[in-house]
């Protein structure tokens, strides 16, 4: 079963991999894969700790990771809470951080299928 995400991310993937080659792409995934886990902890750490300026930099990085693999939600996503931490939004919605984290699992799940990464 198809959800939306795959089915909107899938033609844009398959032209990432056209520009930049499959190989390129599934290193790019991996390196997703092994890094977002701790990203996201990282993030949720420093947003307890009020710590805006790291979860400045976490967010802006997942950012980067998902923009680049085409995950446009969760790069919107990861944005909006960059800007948050920017403007040291004291009251940062929880639910940001938590829909962030589905995102990125979701997001993970597409690339280890695709890839067959683990």
């Amino acid at each position: 079963m198809k959800d939306d995400l795959c089915q909107t991310w899938l033609p844009l993937i398959q032209d990432r991999e056209q520009l930049l080659g499959k190989i390129t792409v599934r290193k790019m995934a991996q390196i997703f894969v092994d890094e977002i886990g701790d990203l996201i902890r990282q993030c949720e750490e420093s947003l307890k700790d009020q710590n805006f300026t790291l979860a400045q930099r976490t967010a802006h990085q997942i950012a980067g990771h998902s923009g680049a693999l085409d995950f446009i939600a969760l790069c919107e996503r990861a944005q909006t809470l960059e800007k948050c931490c920017r403007d040291e939004a004291t009251k940062i919605d929880p639910s940001i951080i938590s829909m962030l984290t589905q995102d990125a699992r979701r997001a993970e799940k597409l690339l280890k299928g695709r890839y067959t990464l683990s």
